[in-house]
């Protein structure tokens, strides 16, 4: 990736490869922890990316993951959602970009039930970060 390559990362793929470091580097987060299936707010903050553009504030029902973002890259939030969490209220990151070396990297923490896959929003933001990681 860091040859210039993409990759688009969704869902579990932050739970993956947990015994190599570079890989974290390169997709900006570390899963920790999920709670059951919810419906939760998603928020676009980014709202002029080429991935996130044409989409605006949004629920979706999926597990909401929380991630460490302790991996020293500075990733480039473009959405982020809040699960209504008591216990910890604070919005989680749920879309973000990175770049690895001269690669570009999306990674999207919606997408655990088959049903993500006829979502409008979450098609968009696929199709969205397939031309953006493939520009770059």
């Amino acid at each position: 990736m860091s040859s210039g390559k993409g990759f688009i990362g969704l869902h579990g793929a932050s739970a993956s490869f947990k015994t190599h470091p570079k890989f974290f580097e390169m997709l900006g987060g570390l899963f920790i922890s999920h709670k059951q299936l919810i419906k939760f707010d998603v928020k676009i903050l980014d709202k002029a990316h080429p991935i996130t553009r044409d989409l605006e504030d949004f629920n979706f029902r999926d597990e909401p993951y929380r991630h460490d973002f302790s991996m020293g890259k500075d990733i480039h939030i473009l959405a982020e959602a809040d699960y209504h969490d008591k216990t910890d209220p604070k919005p989680e990151p749920i879309m973000w970009t990175n770049t690895f070396g001269s690669g570009r990297i999306f990674y999207c923490a919606l997408g655990h039930r088959n049903n993500s896959l006829k979502d409008e929003n979450f098609q968009k933001i696929i199709k969205n970060a397939l031309k953006w990681v493939l520009e770059g």
